[in-house]
């Protein structure tokens, strides 16, 4: 579902700030909420890489979610 947020986010109007903002906001709660069940389960079983992906998007996921909304706010502070 993050990446869902994600895709939308970015297919958002240039003009559509706040749009832009709550679709990144999404997808950084989803990725957010989504890595503490990945923590417990790889605590108790070692997965394959193949298997690790969903972990690592949302690992990505997050930490381009964190930059999207602080560069965004950065924006509505100083418009151009």
């Amino acid at each position: 579902m993050g990446r869902i947020e994600a895709q939308r986010a970015g297919a958002a109007r240039d003009s559509d700030h706040g749009g832009r903002l709550r679709h990144w906001k999404a997808a950084h709660d989803w990725f957010a909420s989504s890595l503490p069940r990945y923590e417990r389960l790889l605590r108790t079983v070692t997965l394959p890489p193949q298997e690790r992906a969903g972990y690592d998007q949302a690992i990505a996921g997050l930490a381009r979610s964190q930059t999207e909304i602080a560069r965004l706010g950065k924006a509505a502070v100083n418009p151009r």
